[in-house]
């Protein structure tokens, strides 16, 4: 059951045009905040497109191992970012102006 509480903690503020960017950031975030595995992120800078206005993260991530993928850590992690996704997914349906 999603509770108000985790709508919103899934609430993304600003133009849904720019929401693909936090949330893999926040998911990023939250795997190594989960210790679901160790990930190296490196040279990482926000780039906005001067034409389309797209922002985007340009890094370098070094994944884990298949062998260094804790499993208890993974399951905690992965059952807050599928109510997370579940919540932005249907904020992303209703910001889009559907014709």
């Amino acid at each position: 059951m999603v509770t108000p509480q985790a709508i919103a903690a899934a609430a993304t503020p600003g133009d849904h045009h720019t929401w693909a960017v936090a949330w893999a950031s926040d998911s990023l975030q939250q795997a190594v905040a989960a210790k679901a595995y160790t990930v190296t992120l490196g040279k990482g800078i926000k780039h906005v497109d001067s034409h389309t206005h797209e922002a985007s993260v340009l890094a370098t991530i070094t994944s884990p191992t298949k062998a260094g993928y804790t499993t208890a850590a993974r399951a905690t992690a992965t059952g807050e970012q599928l109510t997370k996704a579940a919540v932005r997914l249907a904020d992303l349906l209703n910001a889009i102006a559907w014709k």
